[in-house]
């Protein structure tokens, strides 16, 4: 082997990562067709090519593992002897079964080759999925990094003699681009041994072919210490061009978070039960959803929430660059919020990119930034999006102010994604242009068009609610915030201020968009004797009986295809 064919092992690694996370997304895709008789020859044919894929990617992976692992039993030559044998020792880590349990790799590859006569489709997509979870594709793309950075490293004169142009003013318009740095807010945990910079200069070479340009990072919790109370996460990147402005890159991250920054994230502990995420950082996630609700479906915003700590962030980190420097905002889910908000309010930057987004809350915006428009245009902006932007009665004024494409922000989303139920909600708007795709053929029952089941006042009725519960509770008090919320559930959908006939209509329209969105069965599909006491104990028949009819695949499905992790795949093919 050679410094060339270690570089184009660890851009092999990185594609194979993909690939195994393009075949996860396939098998999710599978999941709503799981428990109807009538999709299951096209589901079996679907599983059965899918299974074919997975082992062809395991034989390609084994290979190059192979191969490399050979290569760094030799004695050094390419590489200082501290870093062969660190590298050495990644190359060994990631071959199969080398740190997880023996009885699950067994389990799993014991049933991999066949189905039985009791399998039934779900079983065989969880066997699967299990199987890509113990390919790591997460674990993958580390390995990949760390060899194409240390390569690069290893010859810095000569990869940046090869390097390209860097492509001023570009970055932010390439979705393969945008896409990694929406996953770096997530999964740099899984990078620990490359700093920050160097992770970057890899990504640079891998996607566009540059190396050599001086490269900074600042962290919002490092900068604004008071940021991470409130739920804040955040990076910026700076690129230096040798013959350009510099230009910086505020990446913001979106509401879920399943493991804290310093823990690595593997696919096979996300597949450990559909609650793993919000168990893992109940309370990172908490102060998320608390902004989430109080910013953005009620307008209500706080002293220190996370948008004053963004702008502080982003001024923090523009006082510390040159004045010609050319801010970008990218941001996902909460993240994407924050990045329409940060431009409506300040004009914050050239351009910025989200996926999924939260809207922003035109009576928070008022709230922060009274002077963006005048008392009669905010009035009217009001009553425009009183329904939301999903039925807004004036879309030409829309276009002149908070949609006006001279704001530069891209917002792009899955049609069918878990944010869209914002758009139905009085005073949220996008900022700059909105595309919503769908993928063809999907047979995904998720509506968000809620005001076909729910009334007006029924939705502000679950917006109020929602608030109720985070003024209640509290992420810093001496109760468990676990316990916190499970009490509060025992008072969820009790409506004493309302007539009995309001309040019976009010229970069954929940019920009936839940059961039509696939959430809730029509029927129990978990075991009363599985519930736990802590849980029976508190809540009474009819919560329990309603409990044990959520669908939690669906559930786990509408999360997955809102991530970064599922919702690449309605852009990239």
């Amino acid at each position: 082997m050679s410094l060339t064919t270690i570089m184009a092992a660890s851009i092999q690694l990185d594609a194979l990562a993909h690939r195994y996370e393009r075949a996860f997304f396939d098998l999710q895709t599978c999941v709503p067709l799981a428990g109807n008789p009538v999709q299951a020859p096209m589901l079996w044919t679907r599983i059965d090519d899918l299974r074919a894929a997975i082992a062809n990617l395991t034989k390609e992976k084994a290979q190059v593992l192979g191969d490399l692992q050979d290569y760094f039993a030799g004695a050094p030559t390419d590489f200082s002897a501290a870093q062969h044998a660190l590298l050495a020792a990644a190359v060994a880590k990631a071959q199969p079964a080398a740190f997880l349990p023996r009885q699950l790799v067994e389990q799993v590859s014991a049933r991999l080759p066949w189905r039985t006569t009791s399998d039934t489709p779900q079983d065989v997509l969880t066997q699967l999925a299990k199987a890509i979870g113990l390919s790591l594709p997460a674990q993958l793309r580390a390995l990949a990094a760390l060899l194409g950075s240390s390569t690069l490293n290893a010859a810095p004169t000569r990869y940046t003699a090869e390097s390209v142009p860097y492509p001023v003013d570009s970055l932010i318009h390439q979705r393969t681009f945008v896409f990694a740095a929406i996953a770096a807010e997530y999964q740099m945990a899984n990078y620990q041994t490359l700093t920050p910079e160097q992770f970057w200069q890899w990504q640079l070479w891998r996607l566009n072919h540059i190396f050599g340009i001086p490269i900074a990072t600042y962290n919002a919790r490092t900068l604004v210490p008071a940021a991470a109370d409130t739920g804040l996460s955040a990076d910026a990147v700076v690129f230096y061009p040798p013959a350009a402005p510099p230009e910086v890159y505020f990446l913001f991250r979106g509401t879920e978070n399943t493991k804290g920054a310093a823990e690595p994230l593997h696919l096979t502990e996300a597949l450990a039960h559909p609650l793993a995420a919000m168990d893992a950082n109940l309370i990172e996630g908490y102060r998320d959803w608390r902004y989430n609700v109080q910013a953005v479906l009620l307008g209500e915003d706080t002293e220190m929430s996370q948008i004053d700590a963004a702008r502080r962030f982003v001024a923090e980190v523009l006082a510390q660059l040159p004045t010609t420097t050319k801010a970008y905002g990218i941001g996902h889910s909460l993240g994407g919020h924050l990045v329409q908000s940060l431009q409506l309010i300040d004009g914050a930057f050239a351009a910025g990119y989200t996926l999924n987004a939260a809207p922003v809350q035109l009576r928070q915006i008022q709230q922060i930034a009274p002077e963006r428009f005048s008392l009669e245009t905010w009035t009217a902006l009001q009553a425009a999006t009183s329904r939301g932007i999903a039925n807004a009665s004036d879309s030409a004024l829309l276009a002149q102010t908070v949609t006006d494409p001279r704001l530069a922000i891209t917002n792009e989303g899955f049609a069918q994604d878990i944010t869209r139920l914002f758009y139905n909600l009085a005073g949220n708007v996008y900022v700059g242009s909105y595309h919503a795709v769908q993928r063809p053929g999907l047979q995904y029952p998720f509506i968000t068009q809620v005001s076909d089941y729910l009334s007006p006042a029924e939705i502000r009725y679950a917006a109020t609610t929602l608030g109720d519960f985070f003024k209640k509770t509290a992420s810093d008090q001496t109760t468990s915030l676990s316990w916190q919320i499970v009490n509060y559930m025992r008072a969820w959908g009790e409506t004493p201020h309302l007539p009995a006939s309001k309040s019976i209509r009010y229970r069954r329209d929940y019920l009936r968009y839940l059961t039509a969105t696939g959430w809730l069965s029509t029927e129990p599909v978990i075991s009363a004797r599985s519930l736990p006491r802590w849980l029976t104990s508190r809540l009474s028949a009819g919560k329990l009986r309603t409990f044990r009819q959520i669908r939690f695949d669906m559930l786990q499905l509408a999360v997955y295809f809102h991530i970064i992790d599922g919702a690449q795949f309605f852009f990239l093919d």
